[in-house]
């Protein structure tokens, strides 16, 4: 009987054991089961995140009006984008570069394409009030270019974060990390960490220390982004999962060289009118036998 019982229990032992050989037992922890994954490849598009406040707007390269600014919504060469007052907005491409709008601030894309290295070339233009761009390191490993101008003024970046601000004439550029190189009136200078160069009429003016209240301001931007970043992850996961649609642009480029060429057909249509009607009022009173080339017929 007992003989019995220990085969039994052997046998039973053996088989769990084999369970346990034949099925190995994962540790997942909950915050692991609830991560989302990272998207490994991102176009290169400058997409606005995280905005605040109800006065966002965005005129269309090829619209006549200013709309009303949607998260998700991509901004591409010729686009504007502006904020009003208590408002704010981020301006992201990819994932590693972005442009923080503060309140009453209006900027321009007037560049953005990828490179056949894998990089990005991308210009900006502000127009007025302040923008922080955080820009991705080490930007001439990935051959990418950025640069932003105001006024004059271009800052060109090898991966640094810089603030830039302008009343529409004078134009300030702030450096919080590494180096900006910056260019006005013919001149390149390299502004360093902790510093700001002035700008009057495009032409340098003075050169300061940062202030403790804008460094504050750059510390809490840099958790600001983390936010920002959460926020673009779940919403490029919704949409990859199918459950947000992507954002549509209303006027897309093949309608914008459409228009551009019925514009131009007009033109040279007005022109030939024009033209045509010039050419009648010379003929207009002239007599018909001097084309006959000088054959008088005793008339």
């Amino acid at each position: 009987m007992l003989s019995k019982f220990v085969f039994i229990h052997s046998r039973a032992l053996f088989l769990v054991i084999s369970l346990l050989a034949v099925s190995p037992v994962t540790n997942v922890s909950a915050e692991e089961e609830t991560a989302t994954p990272t998207p490994t490849v991102e176009k290169t598009e400058y997409v606005l995140e995280n905005l605040q406040g109800d006065d966002i707007q965005v005129l269309e390269d090829g619209s006549g009006k200013w709309e009303k600014a949607q998260e998700g919504q991509v901004l591409e060469a010729g686009d504007e984008v502006k904020t009003g007052e208590g408002s704010q907005a981020t301006l992201m491409l990819q994932s590693e570069t972005s442009v923080h709008f503060n309140a009453t601030s209006d900027m321009k894309v007037d560049r953005i394409e990828p490179t056949e290295e894998g990089g990005f070339l991308s210009r900006l233009k502000l127009l007025a009030g302040r923008v922080l761009a955080d820009v991705k390191k080490k930007l001439q490993e990935s051959h990418s270019t950025f640069e932003m101008e105001s006024n004059g003024v271009i800052c060109g970046v090898r991966g640094t974060a810089f603030e830039m601000e302008t009343n529409g004439k004078d134009v300030e550029a702030r450096a919080h990390e590494g180096e900006v190189e910056v260019k006005s009136d013919g001149k390149t200078d390299v502004l360093g960490k902790g510093h700001a160069f002035a700008f009057k009429n495009g032409k340098f003016s003075a050169k300061r220390r940062l202030t403790r209240s804008e460094t504050k301001g750059f510390k809490k931007w840099r958790s600001l982004r983390k936010e920002v970043f959460k926020k673009r992850m779940e919403r490029l996961n919704s949409i990859g999962q199918g459950r947000m649609k992507p954002w549509t642009r209303q006027h897309p480029r093949m309608n914008r060289d459409m228009k551009g060429l019925k514009d131009l057909k007009g033109m040279r249509d007005r022109k030939n009118m024009k033209d045509r009607s010039k050419d009648g009022k010379k003929d207009k009173g002239k007599n018909p036998l001097e084309d006959l080339g000088g054959l008088h017929l005793g008339l």
